[in-house]
């Protein structure tokens, strides 16, 4: 048997070999982590780069399945981005992709409405169209702004030219 000073060091130098080759093992395990998140994070798209059809197959109403199916998504894709290993390597991801999500949502609520008020908008001037009023308007027809001053006129000029409530109605 060596003597007591050089098993000891036989033995540290054993343990600190184990530790590298472990060190090593993990600064794979780590680099890999890490180009995974980058790949998913280039293939994330950007906000606007696709339409997204927020209803199931033919129905103009989402069900709940669906809906929550969406959450559920969203709720995994954060654990994962707030777990430890990921949030030790990209410690903002959680926060970002929470931002994400809530200005892709501000986007589609915003685009959702201008969608809203042009239809109604065009809504408004087709019914001017056909009952002959000329409405002689100014702004955008997807915006607030737009849409009542379509109303405003087409109402001012009914109310003007006396066009019947059943021409209205229809």
């Amino acid at each position: 048997m060596p003597p007591p000073v050089i098993h000891g060091s036989l033995v540290v130098r054993s343990r600190l070999e184990e530790s590298r080759r472990r060190i090593e093992e993990l600064e794979t395990r780590i680099a890999e982590s890490g180009q995974r998140v980058e790949q998913a994070r280039s293939a994330m798209p950007r906000l606007g780069d696709f339409e997204v059809d927020v209803s199931p197959g033919t129905s103009s109403e989402p069900d709940e399945s669906w809906l929550l199916e969406l959450v559920e998504t969203r709720a995994l894709l954060r654990a994962i981005a707030a777990s430890a290993p990921i949030r030790e390597e990209y410690p903002d991801l959680a926060d970002n992709l929470d931002r994400y999500f809530e200005e892709f949502g501000s986007q589609r609520l915003v685009r959702g409405r201008r969608e809203g008020f042009e239809a109604a908008a065009e809504a408004v001037e087709r019914m001017a169209a056909e009952i002959g009023i000329e409405l002689g308007v100014n702004t955008a027809p997807d915006t607030p702004e737009g849409y009542i001053e379509r109303l405003v006129g087409f109402s001012e000029r009914a109310l003007e030219l006396g066009v019947p409530d059943q021409a209205i109605d229809h």
